[in-house]
């Protein structure tokens, strides 16, 4: 999906979910910050703020890694500050209109 729409920041979202659920979440926070920070259409504001949640809960996953490096996690820490994601409301349609 991403090489079929790269201007749509849902398909990378959706591979970084995917990818976390997997177990890879170096590359799902790639994802969900390409998504987080990406240059979208302003009508795609949301996904933005709904990627900024999953970059903060995947930073704070891999924090909780005993085995992380003291620069990494000083690089993460920004990203695994506040947040709620006790539950997440998506809405969406398909029209420009």
């Amino acid at each position: 999906m991403t090489e079929l729409r790269p201007e749509d920041p849902h398909g990378f979202r959706d591979y970084g979910q995917a990818l976390e659920q997997a177990g890879q979440l170096t590359k799902a926070l790639d994802m969900y910050r390409k998504v987080a920070f990406g240059d979208w259409d302003s009508r795609l504001w949301g996904t933005k703020q709904v990627a900024k949640e999953d970059l903060r809960r995947v930073a704070a996953k891999l924090m909780a890694r005993k085995n992380i490096s003291p620069s990494i996690k000083r690089k993460l820490q920004p990203y695994a500050k506040g947040g709620h994601d006790k539950i997440v409301v998506t809405i969406s349609w398909d029209t420009d209109n």
